[in-house]
């Protein structure tokens, strides 16, 4: 990486580590490993929104904000999750297609209007649609509201699963193509540049127009990214769906058979590049040897977590298998 780091990237199993995690297991193993929390239960205005669901719903968190979110088709609902069963919330429904992801990312500045402090990410099988949010009293624990504004761009056929911001403004996508999307916006349409592009980071400018019998190179889905906005490093995770049709080339056989593969990118000192830096695609192997644990191509990767700087200076990435 060009920028500097406090220290050198550890190897998996880094003895160092291990000495360290030994020192302290004596003062741990009194200490449970995990705290269950209070459950935060749906409000129950929400819960009425069931009955009218036809085709999917899906639900998150944004803590950076206090809130929670359902989709029920192509309408959002958020809400205060601090606030219980009795919260009031705010819906936004000017979609006409069922909303698949969504992602709470900083707006760039310059663009939106001061109180817009926060956007909300929609994508759908069709578009992807960037809303304003704006807080009253310029508070998260201030009232919520949604903003449209005249941001949206075509998916291009492509199943947008994950959305991840910066810090500075940048909104990146992860494909069930395997690519990964930068979404690029401003406030006017430049010369040669529109107000909203989508642009390909995994890709040649050329890829497009080569032919699909001619195209040696097959990707797998990104099930998942992680950006370590201490050290300017985003992640991704790409692995094998085990829901992919069986008619796909054996499908079935390589979600069990082909490892995950981890893509480290570097988003450069001041946060405005993406180089590929790394692809790492030996964990599972890796962890078996150096680690002497027993994991099998089976457990799936399901997720990866950025460490910042601040929490551990030698661990920069968490990985979760189905198991743990």
């Amino acid at each position: 990486l060009r920028h500097p780091l406090p220290h050198s990237y550890p190897v998996c199993g880094n003895s160092d580590l291990k000495q360290s995690s030994s020192q302290k297991q004596d003062d741990s193993e009194a200490e449970p490993k995990f705290v269950m929390g209070e459950p935060i239960p749906l409000p129950a205005a929400l819960l009425e929104q069931y009955d009218y669901l036809e085709y999917k719903c899906f639900m998150g968190v944004f803590p950076e904000i206090n809130r929670a979110w359902i989709t029920r088709d192509n309408h959002i609902f958020l809400w205060n999750y601090n606030d219980g069963a009795g919260a009031d919330f705010v819906s936004y429904d000017d979609l006409d297609q069922v909303i698949i992801s969504a992602g709470l990312c900083r707006p760039k500045a310059g663009v939106f209007r001061d109180e817009i402090q926060w956007l909300l990410v929609l994508a759908t099988p069709v578009d992807i649609v960037i809303v304003g949010m704006s807080f009253e009293h310029n508070s998260i624990f201030g009232e919520l509201t949604l903003v449209p504004t005249p941001l949206t761009i075509p998916s291009d056929n492509v199943n947008i699963t994950h959305i991840r911001g910066t810090v500075d403004g940048r909104i990146f996508l992860t494909g069930r193509d395997g690519n990964l999307y930068e979404l690029e916006y401003q406030e006017q349409d430049g010369w040669f540049t529109r107000k909203c592009r989508k642009l390909n980071h995994s890709q040649s400018p050329l890829a497009p127009y080569v032919p699909s019998f001619l195209r040696l190179w097959k990707t797998l889905p990104i099930v998942d990214i992680t950006i370590d906005h201490s050290r300017n490093i985003l992640y991704t995770l790409s692995a094998a769906l085990p829901d992919e049709p069986a008619s796909s080339a054996g499908a079935s056989r390589r979600s069990s058979s082909t490892p995950p593969v981890i893509t480290v990118w570097d988003l450069g000192e001041l946060g405005n590049e993406l180089v590929r830096v790394k692809t790492y695609s030996s964990i599972i192997a890796d962890a078996n040897k150096n680690l002497h644990s027993v994991i099998g191509v089976e457990d799936a990767i399901v997720s990866i977590h950025a460490i910042p700087v601040t929490e551990f200076t030698d661990v920069h990435l968490v990985a979760v298998t189905r198991k743990g």
